[in-house]
């Protein structure tokens, strides 16, 4: 894809699963801006998605994925590659803006991003021990360390994301 256009994704997807994928990442970014604000338990003012970032987001990762499909020579990504690459373009893009000087808020797009990535390993962790839960806890507050200050890439986070998997996996053997 040269330039990356909205008419360019035509060729590779249907409309229909680009709406779908939009309103999909759209939605869930609401429900974490409402969880976000009724778990600290602050108001939510200056605090949005902003629509021409979020539409950058979405364009960059929808074009990375035939890309990753043909370079790879593979018509199915895994869920880790997936998750990995959105939470690159989202943590690139910044689409959660804040339009105050509030300290209410600590880095939104991290966080989001981190909840994709928390959605992707932790949909298995029910019922782990506290000891383990706080080991969980740990590997998250390091990834958002890593976010903040460090440099990433898809790759990185993708091979975070499976190494974080393979250790769960032995962990419950």
């Amino acid at each position: 894809m040269s330039d990356n256009t909205y008419k360019d994704l035509l060729n590779y997807y249907r409309e229909e699963e680009i709406n779908n994928l939009f309103r999909s990442y759209y939605h869930r970014c609401e429900i974490f801006l409402h969880s976000l604000v009724s778990k600290r338990g602050i108001e939510k003012r200056g605090l949005y998605i902003h629509d021409t970032l979020f539409d950058n987001f979405m364009l960059s990762f929808l074009s990375d994925l035939p890309r990753i499909r043909n370079f790879h020579g593979i018509e199915n990504l895994n869920a880790s590659k997936l998750t990995a690459y959105s939470c690159f373009w989202f943590a690139r893009w910044q689409p959660l803006q804040i339009t105050n000087n509030s300290n209410d808020y600590n880095c939104p797009n991290i966080m989001f991003a981190l909840s994709l990535i928390r959605d992707d390993c932790c949909l298995q962790c029910d019922g782990l021990s506290d000891s383990h839960k706080k080991e969980i806890k740990g590997f998250f507050k390091e990834l958002h360390r890593y976010f903040m200050y460090r440099r990433y890439d898809p790759q990185i986070i993708e091979l975070s994301l499976d190494s974080f998997k393979h250790g769960e996996s032995i962990t419950r053997t």
